[in-house]
């Protein structure tokens, strides 16, 4: 359900205090502008862009559908490559959230841009300063939706569900075959979201740490439970590495 991966990132901080660009949570949406990115900061004419938060916690998937991104803001601000990782920051020069995307299949920026919120970000500085690195979670697990089963499937299975999803491996050792997950297992809702496809269950646990528990409701043979499963880090043998 989940990869691991190792990224080449450092974690900076100055000495000075400012008061600008103090970090606040983006709770209220408010006129906001742009700054430049950490890229631009040897540009001797640097350039914002101004705009306002057109909603919050926003679920999206980028444009190549690579990457899920859950809670997001987003911004008619304009956020192009060069800038994508710098600050978004409201009127009173406050950091809300990390410039990350656009949602565009030309290259062209259409109003829509998203930025990670600054409270998601400072977690995962934290992970970096703690431990190095952001380590992925592991459940264990993989799953297939009830309607890529077929009927004589479903019958084999003896499933009676309608909606859900099914486990197909289980991991040995993993969290969720220690927390007493099964094969063929149903998963109906996951943390209280309802599930029905294997994206759906992904996205559930989207934004999970290690340590949390995460409770699945399940149906085994006609009977429901609700099965807790504490997350652990992916193993090394599971990461992936990305260039």
């Amino acid at each position: 359900m989940e990869v691991g991966t190792v990224r080449d990132i450092d974690v900076l901080k100055s000495e000075h205090a400012t008061t600008i660009g103090q970090l606040v949570d983006a709770n209220v949406a408010a006129p906001l502008m742009e700054a430049i990115s950490a890229d631009e900061l040897a540009d001797p004419n640097p350039s914002v862009t101004v705009g306002v938060v057109s909603a919050l916690h926003r679920d999206i998937r980028d444009p190549e559908g690579n990457s899920y991104y859950k809670d997001m803001i987003q911004t008619d601000a304009s956020i192009n490559p060069g800038n994508s990782g710098g600050p978004l920051v409201n009127t009173r020069g406050e950091v809300i959230g990390i410039n990350t995307f656009i949602f565009t299949r030309s290259g062209v920026s259409l109003g829509l841009g998203f930025a990670i919120p600054i409270n998601t970000a400072l977690q995962l500085a934290g992970e970096l300063i703690l431990y190095g690195r952001v380590r992925g979670v592991w459940v264990g697990i993989a799953v297939r939706g009830l309607d890529e089963l077929s009927p004589a499937a479903m019958a084999s299975l003896n499933v009676k569900a309608q909606d859900g999803v099914m486990v197909w491996t289980l991991e040995r050792g993993s969290p969720a075959q220690k927390a007493g997950l099964q094969l063929t297992d149903v998963i109906r809702s996951v943390n209280g979201e309802p599930v029905t496809t294997g994206e759906q269950a992904q996205n559930a646990i989207f934004g999970a740490r290690v340590g949390d528990t995460i409770v699945f409701q399940v149906e085994r043979k006609g009977e429901t439970l609700e099965i807790p499963v504490t997350l652990q880090e992916l193993p090394v043998s599971s990461r992936k590495e990305i260039p």
